[in-house]
């Protein structure tokens, strides 16, 4: 099971483990929150890696998002980096308010709004939302939190390097890891991608990573959309945080890559994108050329080749050395994501690699 949070008290700074339930907040507890007990609140943590709990002291007030790591989250990831550019994601309107931190969670403000499907996501006024609001992320300066260093390559290799030799060369039990590609086939396709996909020349900025739709949350009486779930956000390639935005698309729990957005769907979209982005720079929207929308569709697409090889170690990786307590069913679920998304890497690679960069 999940562990409960151990929340920093206050007014003492030290941490107090939570048992059984919630006997204090360690938020800020004044009247602008109108917060007032949260003491006969128990939280249920289900066997999974994050937990999001909806807390509300009072039905007509804002309420607050509760996210907990599992242990093996917690170690890949730093909770107080997270911390630290959620509050600043926050101060530009990227994500929702966060208000505290505890040793493995997070506190957020509820936003009452819904996650993204494959219609909604495809609408003209929300994909102008999630194109102003990525540009909004990808100006961020979080370097004094996390390195500018763009993160794609080291964190292939590194879910490579936890991935035993043996476990993809059919030594171990082969129904958990369907139409898996061999340890030195996925080492050699990352080395090509890291050649090839490091000469586009893709701006590096702040990315999510992660800009799965259920992660984007669209508030309709602001008309505004939030991300969510910041584990992964760092400096990378802006071409790798919208290409993997659109192999989100097919979906995580059913996916189906008939849904992938076709060119005409892409270049709407990137126009877009760049209009925010030159605005951003001091430009105007109309000084978008074709030439400029052409030159991002191709390195989105070929970036989108990464994101199914990082999703597809990633799951490799959760199936072999999760400390989540994983039946069987799940062990080959996860495997049989990484087949699909390895898969669709292969089914992709010569489409996207034939691609042509415009002409200067």
């Amino acid at each position: 099971m999940t562990p409960l949070p151990r929340w920093t008290d206050p007014n003492t700074g030290k941490h107090q483990p939570q048992t059984q339930k919630f006997q204090s907040t360690g938020i800020d507890t004044s009247s602008k929150l109108g917060w007032t007990s949260m003491s006969n609140y128990e939280p249920h943590l289900p066997n999974c890696s994050i937990v999001f709990t909806a807390l509300c002291s009072d039905p007509s007030n804002a309420g607050y998002f509760i996210m907990i790591f599992s242990i093996s989250v917690a170690a890949m990831w730093v909770v107080f980096t997270v911390y630290y550019i959620a509050k600043s994601l926050s101060l530009y309107g990227c994500c929702p308010e966060v208000y505290a931190s505890f040793e493995n969670g997070l506190c957020y403000r509820f936003i009452k709004g819904v996650d993204l499907d494959y219609k909604t996501v495809r609408t003209e006024n929300i994909a102008r939302l999630v194109c102003q609001q990525t540009v909004k992320m990808h100006l961020v300066d979080i370097s004094s939190h996390c390195s500018k260093e763009p993160c794609l390559f080291p964190k292939l290799k590194n879910f490579l390097s936890l991935i035993p030799h043996e476990y993809l060369n059919g030594s171990t039990n082969h129904c958990l890891r369907p139409q898996l590609p061999s340890r030195a086939i996925l080492e050699a396709e990352v080395k090509f991608l890291e050649g090839h996909l490091t000469k586009l020349k893709s701006p590096i900025v702040f990315c999510h990573n992660d800009l799965l739709l259920k992660n984007i949350i669209f508030e309709e009486e602001s008309n505004s959309v939030k991300f969510i779930d910041l584990e992964y956000a760092s400096y990378n390639y802006q071409a790798f945080d919208i290409g993997n935005h659109f192999c989100e698309f097919a979906g995580v729990d059913t996916v189906d890559y008939t849904k992938y957005p076709d060119r005409e769907f892409q270049r709407n979209w990137l126009r877009i994108f760049l209009g925010f982005w030159f605005q951003a720079q001091g430009r105007d929207q109309s000084e978008v050329t074709a030439n400029d929308v052409n030159l991002l569709y191709v390195q989105v697409n070929k970036f989108a080749l990464a994101s199914h090889m990082m999703w597809g170690l990633w799951s490799i990786v959760q199936s072999i050395h999760s400390t989540i307590n994983f039946d069987y069913i799940t062990q080959v679920q996860t495997s049989e994501y990484a087949a699909i998304r390895l898969g669709e890497y292969f089914n992709r690679k010569d489409e996207f690699l034939s691609l042509q960069l415009p002409l200067d």
